[in-house]
């Protein structure tokens, strides 16, 4: 039998899938495999080096595409401790080009923005675990570092260590989750003002996820900013008209969500005329429109719309509503699942959201038909449908708000009992 061994192509793969499944320490164990191995054939190649042959380290090729596996695998796990381990491997990377071993191309800003990628992630940390770090915000401290980085990749002498559009976008994304918008928007019109000048692609460096990012941070902030909503709107302004990029899904959401929460103006007519525009370009060009209107989308248009002084803006979101209820059980019925292509239009959180807004208008008999209906329908076998905590306590609120006592104890029991 003959004995083969795997090669450089063999490692890549097994590291790029290991990233791919978010396993980062498998990863990194199978990448120092493969450092050892290319370092002891280079070690055996000394002397056949010196008759002129092929150096057979390049059976390993530590090239910037296995690095950049790695650093992939970590930058996309979510571990806390992500920034810390791709961090070291930057460090390996310089020893290695120091030593010769390593070429120096393999080095540049693309590495750093796997590094701004771990700082970019919402960190889940218990408060026990914050006050053993001294009450110190991980969420702020990794945004703080993440500008610092970027700020060095911008005034470095090294071109190939300037930032690009991925570094921007990693940078906006760690200030939206800090809930800095105005740090995300400055950080914005700084990338687009390169663009403007030049010394970035509007093509390869400019794109809806940095225009989408900044509109949720202003989104965000909304309830309580009273300009957040204009502000929102200037960015996705911006986007459509100077750099006549087309807005997908995620940047009309929020856009929606930024008016939805607004206490500053009647949020039902600006909703209303989004989803609208949504409707009728999905229409128009199918999945190419790259905005099809999805359930996270009908949620911001109910919230907006229940949250409307209108009088008949709650009837008006209730037939929507019966429009996605209707097109959800079409897409079930059809194939018995949802469509390869097609959008989930409807989940659990709708349903909250019309019985809130019946339960704020002391409609508790409306809250009961809309919460049975969803019931009907989980044990009809919907099981995107499940009933959750949360519709039990609207439940309660809408009875109470109506002065009906008996009723708010009836749903208790039944709450308490578990049955649906």
């Amino acid at each position: 039998n003959v004995q083969l061994q795997p090669n450089g192509v063999c490692y890549n793969a097994m590291i790029w899938m290991y990233a791919k499944q978010g396993d980062p320490k498998r990863a990194e164990a199978l990448f120092m495999e493969m450092l050892q191995n290319s370092d002891n054939a280079a070690d055996r190649a000394t002397s056949l080096n010196d008759n002129g042959t092929n150096d057979p380290r390049s059976t390993f090729p530590i090239d910037a595409g296995t690095w950049n596996g790695i650093l992939a695998a970590w930058a996309e796990s979510g571990d806390p401790n992500a920034a810390h381990h791709v961090t070291k491997l930057i460090q390996r990377m310089e020893d290695m080009i120091d030593s010769g071993r390593l070429d120096p191309t393999c080095l540049s800003a693309s590495a750093y923005n796997k590094l701004l990628g771990c700082y970019a992630v919402k960190p889940k940390e218990t408060q026990q675990q914050r006050q053993r770090r001294g009450g110190k915000d991980m969420v702020l401290e990794n945004a703080q570092k993440a500008q610092s980085l970027l700020h060095w990749m911008e005034h470095h002498e090294d071109s190939k260590f300037h930032p690009n559009g991925e570094s921007y976008f990693n940078a906006i994304l760690v200030w939206n989750y800090a809930g800095d918008p105005p740090k995300c928007q400055a950080l914005l019109d700084q990338l687009c003002h390169a663009v403007r000048n030049g010394k970035m692609s509007r093509l390869h460096d400019l794109n809806q996820r940095q225009f989408s990012v900044a509109i949720t941070a202003w989104s965000n902030v909304s309830e309580r900013s009273p300009r957040a909503a204009e502000r929102a709107q200037a960015i996705f302004d911006s986007m459509v008209q100077e750099f006549d990029i087309k807005p997908d899904v995620v940047s009309y959401t929020a856009l929606i969500w930024a008016y939805a929460k607004t206490k500053s103006m009647d949020p039902a007519q600006p909703v209303e005329r989004l989803l609208t525009e949504m409707q009728q370009k999905y229409e128009r060009e199918g999945d190419a429109s790259l905005c099809q209107p999805n359930s996270y989308t009908y949620n911001a248009v109910l919230s907006g719309l229940t949250r409307s002084p209108d009088p008949f803006a709650m009837d008006r979101a209730f037939t929507i509503f019966q429009q996605v209820r209707d097109m959800h059980q079409e897409n079930r019925e059809k194939e018995g699942h949802l469509h390869r292509h097609q959008e989930q239009v409807l989940d659990t959180s709708l349903f909250k959201t019309i019985m809130i807004g019946w339960s704020n208008r002391k409609r508790p008999d409306l809250v009961e038909e809309v919460f049975h209906d969803l019931i009907d329908r989980y044990n009809a076998g919907d099981k995107l449908l499940r009933p959750i905590t949360s519709l039990y306590v609207t439940r309660l609120q809408a009875w109470s708000k109506a002065a009906n006592p008996e009723m708010a104890s009836l749903v208790l029991q039944e709450m308490v009992a578990g049955h649906h």
